[in-house]
């Protein structure tokens, strides 16, 4: 399941990547006559694009590094399992 999700984060970063950049140059071609109102609605959408990438960048770190080294920290081997759930221990 993380394998997906990271593979499916590479196209999404590609497509966030492109989004910006063709945001940034659309907006400077489209918004010459409203210069103003042009610079700060270009900012702000380009401000959340960025800290989507970082935020989907950080989850992807955090599902590939924490995760799986949590999965086998948790995970018990046979001899755990029975020692654990066992009637008799002897000791």
């Amino acid at each position: 399941m993380i394998n997906i999700v990271t593979a499916v984060s590479k196209y999404v970063f590609i497509l966030l990547g492109a989004v910006f950049c063709l945001h940034g140059f659309l907006g400077h071609v489209f918004y010459k006559k409203r210069r103003e109102q042009g610079k700060q609605r270009k900012g702000i959408i380009q401000i959340i694009i960025v800290i989507c990438m970082t935020v989907l960048g950080n989850v992807i770190l955090f599902m590939n590094s924490l995760i799986p080294s949590l999965y086998r920290a948790l995970r018990m081997t046979s001899w755990q399992n029975n020692l654990l759930f066992s009637k008799h221990v002897n000791l």
